[in-house]
């Protein structure tokens, strides 16, 4: 599954802007992977919700009373379907 969630997450930075490209670099080495969830949803899909360290929310969340997660949508065949 974490192969899965990265390579989705390389797929996402394609034709993107290069400060973009650095968000979601940033993010994908603040992932806890630890701390994955994979719950339920309606309509046979799954969502997988990771927790995103706090040296990301430090750099780029301004409300500190945030707790920063990645919330991805798996579809019936289990590709992610959005983020």
């Amino acid at each position: 599954m974490i192969s899965k969630i990265k390579t989705w997450l390389d797929d996402q930075e394609a034709g993107l802007l290069p400060a973009k490209v650095n968000n979601i670099e940033l993010l994908k080495k603040n992932l806890e992977y630890s701390e994955m969830r994979l719950e339920s949803s309606g309509n046979g899909e799954q969502i997988i919700i990771i927790q995103i360290a706090e040296k990301f929310k430090q750099e780029k969340i301004t409300d500190k009373n945030i707790i920063p997660n990645l919330v991805l949508i798996l579809n019936g065949s289990g590709d992610i379907k959005k983020g």
